[in-house]
């Protein structure tokens, strides 16, 4: 489903796309995220298997510029936390960054997520390595109350979590 963007864009021929219910895309944007989070767990065919799992309970939305994809975000809210919408990536390609693009994708999120009224927490979690750029990255989306929830159990490291109460 295409979605109608209300902001006016540096990009005029910019467009989202909310492929929640459906695999469109699925390996194109799974070839940026597998050559831009090179060492993420979730790599290719692991990635692949996690979205088809959480497709039916996810917020997955692309960003467009001339049809090709500059952008992804993907969310999925867990059936043991009812209450919570996990931000689980925000992807924008490096010549597109710094123009609110991943901005612009959030809110959109925020609007779907806000629509389910059992949700009442948007969280994001990020390692310890990435703390330094990704902690003021949210916080600009709106996320606040840093907290320690522990260590990862692949490629061990620090837990960082942020959130938003909706």
């Amino acid at each position: 489903m295409q979605i109608k963007i209300t902001k006016d864009l540096k990009n005029s021929n910019i467009t989202m796309e909310n492929i929640s219910r459906t695999s469109n895309y699925l390996n194109e944007i799974t070839y940026l995220y597998n050559n831009n989070f090179k060492n993420s767990p979730h790599r290719k065919k692991y990635k692949q298997e996690m979205w088809n799992d959480k497709l039916r309970n996810s917020i997955i939305l692309v960003l467009k510029s001339n049809s090709n994809i500059i952008g992804f975000l993907e969310s999925w809210n867990k059936q043991r936390y009812p209450n919570i919408q996990i931000l689980v990536s925000i992807f924008i390609v490096p010549e597109h960054r710094r123009k609110d693009n991943a901005k612009l994708l959030f809110n959109e999120a925020k609007k779907l997520i806000m629509q389910n009224n059992s949700i009442n927490k948007i969280i994001v979690h990020f390692r310890d390595s990435k703390k330094e750029t990704l902690e003021p990255f949210y916080e600009k989306l709106g996320f606040s109350n840093l907290k320690n929830v522990g260590n990862y159990t692949i490629k061990p490291e620090t837990k960082w979590e942020l959130s938003i109460n909706l």
